[in-house]
């Protein structure tokens, strides 16, 4: 009969290493979740701040900044929190007086962490679609810009936020856009005019580009801005 004694040696280190891996697993989770609790109110007030387009009270803003930096410490490879970290920082660009060195620098911070979180979770259009505006914003128009653009159409064309960023980046832009992307930023104007109308009509008056949404969209636009279809 075989013993059974050279196996034990075996089996024990099997379960502590199996151990081991458990007890990590469960610590790593453990900082994640500490990590989304710390966080939670910044990243609420973050989201809120952005989707209302607001000036956040500097102070504050401050605040959930450095927060944000100290769940980063526990979970480094959260993309979520990477996100709402450069969503943090371009909403200090906004309010960073035009042209400014504070404007700038907050802008190409926001832009790193844009790139870390795309890294991370390539699938998500509202990721490309920062990127396509903080690029834009700092007048960088090269191929990073043209290909988040084309990223941010393709995975999100039904996504709210992200038709309004391509659509008010679209109408800033139109003219660096060759004929391929500008056919298929058009799709997302027609598709953004049958749900959201009326924000993409105060994008084409801050543009002063009604012409180009009227073209895109005249039968939903034509109310809100007064369209007049051209006769050829």
């Amino acid at each position: 009969m075989l013993s059974l004694a050279p196996r034990l040696p075996y089996r024990i280190l099997i379960t502590l290493v199996a151990t081991a891996v458990f007890g990590y697993a469960a610590y790593a989770s453990a900082k994640r979740g500490l990590a989304d609790w710390n966080s939670m109110r910044a990243r609420h007030e973050i989201a809120g701040w952005a989707e209302h387009r607001a000036t956040p009270p500097p102070e504050r803003l401050q605040e959930a900044i450095t927060t944000l930096i100290d769940a980063l410490a526990l979970a480094p490879n959260d993309p979520t929190l990477i996100e709402h970290l450069g969503t943090a920082l371009e909403l200090r660009a906004s309010a960073s007086a035009a042209g400014s060195e504070m404007r700038r620098l907050s802008l190409t911070a926001a832009l790193i962490y844009f790139r870390r979180a795309a890294a991370l979770r390539p699938s998500s259009p509202y990721t490309w679609a920062n990127i396509l505006l903080a690029k834009y914003r700092l007048a960088q128009l090269d191929n990073e810009f043209f290909d988040a653009m084309r990223n941010a159409l393709d995975l999100g064309p039904w996504e709210p936020a992200v038709q309004l960023i391509v659509a008010d980046v679209t109408l800033g832009a139109w003219d660096k856009l060759d004929n391929g992307l500008r056919a298929h930023a058009n799709e997302n104007l027609r598709r953004a005019a049958l749900r959201q109308a009326d924000g993409l009509a105060r994008l084409a008056t801050d543009r002063g580009r009604i012409d180009l949404v009227c073209a895109a969209a005249f039968d939903r636009m034509k109310s809100r801005l007064k369209c007049v279809r051209k006769v050829i």
